[in-house]
């Protein structure tokens, strides 16, 4: 039978109970609100490792952690963290983030408190997830929401730090993305020239000399165009809302377009019944271009890393083409294409500038 008596020691703040299996010492301590709590050590823990357990929670608390206690499992965490983002990002991102959780992260880590995940179990659950086949940017997609809720627990004090950024970089997700693609100058020509039906000619000119996403192409409506813009109303992030230059040739194209749908059509690249047409019905008719002129495959989103290609190799400012992108920050698109700006400005180019500008003061 065991006794509920808590026994003092000669040491602050730690305790002992007798059982008929042993002695169990107990440390007590405060968070950082005040708050007094409890910690019973293992049967066969000794007065020396309960002393030197209170020490690491003295430490622990001197370097700035809270030592909230915290009963919130990692799935309660995850469904709270996706209320509170639905407000302030796009429904499919929303609806990502839900496939994320629900299918990967509640499987796996669920049931399991919030203080007792650890990197290692992130690190299994990446290493299982590759073994599965699945691509790296999916995997990606899939920690996403798992970082984000542990940032608000480390906010509230529950946690020091995130599992997800603790992880050693072999174990973080890489290795399998392949490299960005932009059309040439000469594929845009044979791509448009091979595509004969004109709402497809349209959506391929306006991702190419637009950079829209193609579900921001998808959602324009008429209202959305005007002389020399695109204003992007419905995008994946706020930066992503927006005006895009829009150039004089792709205006007749769009006009063409419109001439020939029905009267108050609402939609730009809508079907007869004015109903957004789907993805996968644009890459296929983009699939089918592409085999008439004779080249490689791209996806519908390199057609928009061609826009930042042909703005890149015109020399414009990082500013302006993460504007037009819908990037919430320059440095982003810096760090998407610094490998343009490193073909554009050759070193030959960059000496031929510094003599024309400098040159003449030696």
């Amino acid at each position: 039978m065991s006794d509920r008596t808590r026994h003092t020691t000669r040491h602050p703040g730690v305790m002992y109970r007798e059982s008929l299996q042993g002695r169990r010492y107990i440390v007590a301590f405060t968070d950082s609100n005040g708050r007094r709590h409890t910690g019973t050590l293992p049967l066969g823990t000794t007065l020396a490792e309960a002393l030197t357990f209170q020490g690491q929670l003295h430490a622990r608390k001197a370097m700035g952690e809270s030592l909230i206690r915290t009963k919130c499992t990692v799935s309660e965490l995850l469904d709270g963290w996706l209320e509170q983002r639905r407000v302030s990002i796009a429904p499919k991102t929303a609806e990502v983030y839900g496939w994320a959780i629900e299918k990967h992260l509640v499987p796996a880590f669920g049931q399991r408190k919030v203080t007792e995940l650890s990197p290692s179990d992130v690190a299994r659950l990446i290493a299982s997830l590759k073994q599965e086949g699945m691509k790296t940017w999916t995997v990606k997609k899939i920690l996403t929401p798992l970082q984000g809720a542990y940032q608000v627990a480390v906010r509230e004090g529950w946690v020091t730090t995130s599992p997800v950024t603790k992880l050693l970089p072999h174990e973080r997700p890489k290795g399998d993305q392949r490299e960005m693609r932009c059309l040439s100058s000469s594929e845009i020509a044979s791509l448009l020239e091979a595509t004969s039906t004109r709402r497809w000619r349209a959506l391929f000119s306006t991702l190419v000399f637009s950079g829209l996403r193609v579900g921001e192409a998808l959602a324009l409506t008429w209202d959305d165009i005007e002389d020399d813009k695109i204003i992007v109303r419905k995008s994946k992030t706020k930066a992503g809302e927006r005006e895009v230059l829009l150039i004089p040739s792709v205006r007749r194209l769009l006009a063409s377009v419109r001439l020939s749908q029905p009267p108050g059509a609402s939609l730009v690249f809508g079907t007869a019944s004015d109903t957004p047409i789907s993805r996968r019905e644009a890459l296929r008719a983009l699939r089918v271009a592409e085999k008439k002129a004779n080249i490689p495959n791209y996806t519908l989103h390199e057609l928009r890393h061609t826009f930042a290609s042909i703005l890149i190799g015109q020399g414009e400012l990082p500013t302006l083409v993460a504007k037009q992108m819908g990037h919430a920050d320059p440095s982003i698109t810096l760090k998407v294409y610094s490998h343009l700006w490193e073909e554009n400005e050759s070193v030959a180019v960059a000496r031929e500038r510094l003599q024309e500008s400098m040159g003449g003061v030696l």
